[in-house]
């Protein structure tokens, strides 16, 4: 009788935060060596973590292309990821906010007298509890890319706050995940062929124009966007924007991530 064998391809902390950064992009394709320069990992890393991704069904390849399985991933993201890579906390450190203490829910969360969780960075600014990155790597990506950071933050949120930055963050997330569209990777030879031979099929995959999506807040995240609106406007927060009409402040049109910009 032929022995079964037992091995099991786990899902590793740097494939979320590859996955993570490949839904930041939104629209249009992404070549690996775009994707290992947005997340400091190497091309091999980027691809074995896209195999695995595969293998848990939160990605499919299609013509030797990965998709995005946007359905199971948001589920895995809101629901079962903090249970695979639970918080890991340190001591005091100085380095790069992230959870409630980061955009976009530092605007609607008010801070505490409590130390705010940090990634440990040599480039951080801000000193506070350290909480371990999905990645070393993490704190610079996040720092060059304001959409990876938001998302990246974001899950933070939802594997180490309390119940109400849990629940901010899982609207804000889910919000993303019912506007963004599929992002697919092209394979090295046609991001070449596409940069020496410009062509009708490069121009269709060409990103979109700049507008806005609007996703619709529950309760009780609409309640912490209404006090925030109220509260201040505080400048850099792009993220974030809200419309006035005739019936004053309308918080649906909170705006959590300019989409159509993932690719830029």
């Amino acid at each position: 009788m032929a022995k079964i064998s037992n091995r099991q391809m786990a899902l590793k902390p740097q494939d979320l935060f590859v996955l993570l950064a490949l839904l930041s992009r939104g629209a249009g394709a992404v070549t690996y060596p775009e994707l290992a320069a947005q997340t400091g990992l190497a091309i091999s890393a980027v691809h074995g973590a896209l195999k695995r991704a595969a293998v848990a069904r939160l990605l499919m390849f299609q013509e030797r292309r990965p998709v995005i399985l946007k359905p199971q991933l948001k589920e895995f993201l809101l629901s079962g990821a903090k249970y695979s890579f639970p918080p890991i906390w340190g001591s005091m450190s100085r380095g790069v906010p992230t959870g409630y203490a980061a955009v976009p829910l530092n605007t609607i969360i008010a801070p505490s007298a409590d130390p705010v969780p940090v990634w440990p960075s040599a480039k951080g600014t801000t000193r506070g509890l350290s909480l371990a990155p999905l990645y070393p790597s993490v704190p610079e990506a996040a720092l060059r890319d304001a959409k990876l950071y938001a998302l990246l933050t974001l899950f933070d949120a939802i594997r180490s706050g309390q119940a109400r930055e849990r629940n901010a963050a899982r609207e804000l997330l889910a919000g993303f995940f019912n506007r963004i569209r599929t992002t697919r990777i092209l394979p090295r030879w046609s991001w070449l062929a596409m940069r020496l031979a410009p062509s009708p099929r490069a121009s269709d995959i060409s990103r979109p124009a700049a507008h806005h999506e609007r996703f619709h807040p529950g309760p009780e995240t609409l309640e912490l966007l209404q006090r925030a609106a109220l509260r201040d406007s505080r400048p850099g927060n792009e993220g974030f924007h809200s419309a006035t009409g005739s019936g004053g402040l309308k918080a649906s049109a909170f705006v959590m991530i300019d989409y159509a910009h993932c690719g830029h």
